[in-house]
């Protein structure tokens, strides 16, 4: 439990970064990869039909990315990325067929794990978890086989991006 509380405190941590008055020298707090596009021949797995978003999300997702929404003030980024760094090795979400899911986290050395409910909305565009009894409804920006994206509002108009990848 301390730990999930470590964990919401990083994730507000990370809100409050976002919302200070910025420095002249700012960075944003998303690291981005460049798209390659390579052209290829349809196979017959591209060509069936594509799996429901409910198919799709089922499987363990490991932590990538956060991006806050707004610039990481300059004071900040060395503490932002050695979180980031830790939440990358250790933080996962685990969706079941039976719509189960794990939640795995460490920050400090310390781990905790909690389990519940999860149900995709028929379109994939929103998920509702239950962790002990707290239900909690997230948009979701991009579900693919290998990428899950979910766009959270801090309460104050900042809209930040959690992104996990298989």
């Amino acid at each position: 439990m301390k730990l999930m509380k470590h964990t919401l405190l990083f994730l507000s941590t990370a809100g409050l970064l976002s919302s200070c008055s910025q420095p002249a020298t700012t960075e944003t707090a998303s690291t981005t990869t460049p798209a390659t596009t390579e052209a290829t021949t349809p196979t017959a797995e591209a060509t069936t039909t594509a799996a429901k978003p409910s198919e799709t999300i089922v499987g363990k997702w490991q932590f990538d990315n956060m991006d806050m929404g707004r610039p990481i003030p300059a004071d900040k980024k060395a503490q932002w990325d050695a979180m980031m760094t830790e939440m990358k090795k250790t933080t996962t979400y685990e969706f079941t067929a039976s719509g189960e899911v794990t939640f795995n986290a460490a920050m400090g050395g310390k781990s905790e794990t909690q389990t519940g409910t999860w149900k995709l909305s028929d379109d994939g565009k929103k998920i509702t978890t239950n962790i002990k009894g707290k239900e909690k409804t997230e948009d979701v920006a991009e579900l693919t086989p290998n990428k899950l994206s979910f766009k959270t509002d801090d309460g104050h108009g900042t809209v930040s991006t959690i992104t996990f990848v298989k």
